[in-house]
């Protein structure tokens, strides 16, 4: 074989080569951009979803700030937890000559108040509908609901050991059994919902 056939050969081989690494990555481009797309999907999902349980919470907040008689630890608390404002801006804005040490204790003396409140009439209601019947009536919804709900929502899988109020019946009978206002959660997310809806107040801004 003449060397210039040979080379002729090793050229078109080389340029095979070439091809077959530039669809190989051009596949590979092609997989890892579906990739993409379907990260920033749930992304997307996880997002929203977050914002729209910001705007309920914030709604929740908004009607029980309404609901307190003192306008001075209304005003506090809004600050706080609607506008997260720090200790001394809160005493800025309400001014009279307050400290942000006054202003602190006054949101905490209310908001121990508060919780001793809820947790004495949580105590009352509780003792009436949390019975036998509810029991059964949530081991067999958590049978058809195996999974928690809100970390479906955040893209995980964990077992649900709670079945949840969605909007807090406080005592109301026809709102407790509503199944419409039933969801399934895992213990961690039950916890931290019903912190933050009695009496979260407390906790401190970080």
């Amino acid at each position: 074989m003449q060397r210039q056939d040979l080379s002729g050969i090793l050229a078109d081989f080389e340029l095979f080569l070439g091809l077959t690494n530039l669809n190989f990555y051009s596949a590979t481009l092609v997989e890892e951009q579906k990739d993409l797309k379907a990260i920033m999907e749930v992304v997307g999902k996880q997002r929203e979803a977050l914002a729209d349980n910001f705007m309920y919470e914030l709604k929740r907040l908004y009607r029980y700030l309404e609901t307190v008689p003192d306008s001075d630890v209304k005003l506090i608390l809004t600050l706080r937890h609607a506008h997260f404002l720090t200790w001394r801006q809160i005493a800025d804005c309400i001014g009279g000559g307050l400290t942000a040490e006054d202003v602190r204790k006054m949101h905490d003396r209310y908001c121990a108040k508060h919780k001793k409140l809820v947790a004495r009439e949580q105590n009352k209601s509780n003792s009436k509908i949390y019975t036998y019947r509810w029991r059964k009536a949530g081991k067999a919804y958590l049978k058809e609901n195996p999974l928690c709900v809100h970390c479906q929502r955040d893209g995980r899988l964990t077992p649900a050991t709670e079945v949840d109020h969605i909007i807090p019946h406080n005592g109301d009978l026809k709102l407790f059994w509503d199944r419409s206002n039933w969801q399934a959660l895992c213990k961690k997310c039950h916890s931290v919902k019903t912190a933050a809806e009695d009496g979260g107040f407390g906790n401190a801004i970080k």
